[in-house]
């Protein structure tokens, strides 16, 4: 096959608004309309926002710095098209076909590309007397360096041999994602969900990885050397995994329960003096796994990133205590204080937060202060909540999949982005719905 260039069609927007009308005719199925069948055109920096461009052809073609947020693109081919520094937020993209991609730099925030096809790929076409001839294309496997793919859903997606280097995962779904031989070195994956993905052969040095999931993932082969795996919940598989073992992990348990009973008595006394004696808990990065704090006052202590794994904290006080990215899998946590806390991104997964109170702490002063407590993105799916009192608890996003919120208090909670399949609800105070235009709200 002989090497070729390609030559690009130029479209202006009017050209390209004409076409996309009669393709949304034809994705709807009316009379009239007609597939776009745009590969190799050239639709740099041209506007596609918010169309209707599903089963649309753009194989290989330029779409520089292209306009496609809240457009609809399942189903359509981007075969080793260049979407370098394109706009694709709140895109629909689910089961396209991106083998070869560009998308250096483009924007993808809370797109949806369950089931993407993001592979390499060669690119081929026939020249004018009917010969195959292959195409000197700018790589062919997929490239996504320098993305921003913040909360976008790459769930079953497949990327293999990608190149996704310094990209920006940052709360994204990669459930089951597909990352065999991927290239993700200092990509950022803050809270990012990886369940079940395969990372086999996968290259992850200095990627930063605080409080992801991976469980149920696949890693042989995989380099971790330098990742910041702070917070990450890990199944007992991989924290045992040889790849796993050159991260940045928490430290080991105390050497004795003498040094942690000193910090709690000295935190107890500063809670008692108002900070004028003892010394605040400072209990970051530290496994506590099973340990016994129950009735224990830890207000205002700082636990960011520590394992806190089936620990007892039942009717502890940890008012104003920050535990983001905390490990909290199967703890005790009924009839705590958690006024004013926050949980961002921990992970209560199967905990007992029953009549826990997880409402406003008001201050009195020259003017009333509310500081309610943060559960942003927390991970609550199978926790007990039965009675518990989430008064306009922060629950934005947050995972409370099949947990028990029985006679719970909800009043005045944001609850926007919210997971409660399964939950059950029986008896709840709920606020009150939100609008039915607005995006990314409560699924029920």
């Amino acid at each position: 096959m002989a090497e070729s260039t390609i030559i690009y069609k130029r479209l202006d927007q009017g050209q390209l608004d004409a076409i996309v009308r009669l393709h949304e005719r034809y994705a709807a199925r009316q009379p009239g309309g007609r597939r776009a069948l745009l590969s190799f055109h050239d639709l740099s920096s041209l506007d596609l926002r918010h169309r209707n461009l599903a089963e649309a052809d753009f194989t290989g073609a330029r779409l520089r710095q292209t306009r496609l947020d809240g457009s609809r693109l399942r189903f359509a081919t981007l075969f080793a098209a260049d979407l370098r520094m394109a706009v694709l937020a709140h895109a629909d993209l689910q089961r396209t076909d991106m083998r070869g991609i560009c998308l250096r730099g483009a924007d993808l925030n809370d797109a949806d590309l369950v089931q993407a096809d993001i592979r390499f790929a060669s690119l081929a076409k026939y020249n004018s007397v009917g010969l195959l001839e292959k195409i000197d294309f700018a790589g062919t496997a997929a490239e996504l360096t320098a993305i921003s793919a913040r909360r976008a859903d790459f769930s079953g997606a497949m990327l293999s041999d990608a190149i996704v280097l310094q990209a920006d995962f940052t709360d994204a779904v990669l459930r089951n994602t597909i990352l065999s031989g991927a290239d993700l070195r200092h990509t950022v994956m803050i809270g990012a969900i990886l369940e079940g993905a395969d990372l086999t052969g996968a290259k992850l040095q200095n990627a930063r990885l605080t409080g992801a999931v991976l469980t149920g993932v696949t890693l042989a082969g995989a380099v971790f050397s330098d990742a910041d795996l702070r917070g990450a919940i890990l199944d007992e598989a991989a924290a045992a995994s040889l790849e796993i073992s050159s991260a940045r992990r928490l430290p080991e348990l105390f050497s004795t329960n003498d040094r942690l009973a000193d910090i709690l008595a000295q935190h107890e006394i500063w809670v008692a003096s108002l900070g004028r004696a003892g010394r605040r808990a400072e209990l970051n990065e530290i496994d506590l796994s099973d340990a016994a704090l129950a009735e224990r006052n830890l207000s205002a202590a700082t636990l960011d990133y520590s394992v806190l794994r089936r620990a007892d904290l039942s009717r502890s006080t940890l008012a104003m205590a920050s535990l983001t990215f905390a490990d909290l899998r199967q703890a005790r946590l009924d009839g705590a204080d958690l006024r004013g806390a926050s949980l961002h991104h921990a992970d209560l997964g199967g905990a007992d937060l029953g009549h826990a109170r997880l409402g406003p702490l008001i201050r009195l002063g020259g003017s009333e202060r509310r500081s309610p407590a943060n559960l942003d993105r927390a991970r609550l799916r199978d926790a007990c909540l039965r009675g518990a009192v989430l008064r306009e608890a922060r629950l934005m996003n947050a995972d409370l999949r099949g947990a028990d919120l029985r006679e719970a208090d909800l009043t005045g909670a944001d609850l926007s982005g919210a997971d409660l399949d399964g939950a059950d609800l029986s008896g709840a105070i709920l606020p009150p719905p939100p609008p039915a235009a607005a995006p990314h709200r409560l699924r029920l």
